[in-house]
């Protein structure tokens, strides 16, 4: 079982509480989206992670509104419905 930590504001010394299993599925941590990525000049393919996808600004020559993101061999990883 994995447990988080959080301030409690009850008190006013500073301590931790735990997240119960059942609130950190209700936080929807664990619904994570895994998006196709291929590289434009190598083809290397990689599955992104939502929350990486969604931290940058979607790409102005993307159809489906998805980031450019850089690939290791300095080239475009781009969202695979867009090649």
């Amino acid at each position: 079982m994995e447990l988080s930590m959080t301030k409690k504001k009850e008190s006013s010394q500073d301590t931790m509480s735990e997240i119960s299993e059942e609130e950190i599925r209700m936080s929807g941590i664990y619904n994570t989206h895994y998006y196709n990525y291929r590289c434009r000049d190598c083809g290397y393919e990689a599955k992104v992670e939502d929350i990486v996808v969604d931290s940058f600004p979607p790409s102005p020559r993307s159809k489906h509104r998805m980031p450019e993101l850089q690939c290791l061999c300095g080239g475009d990883l781009c969202y695979v419905k867009d090649l």
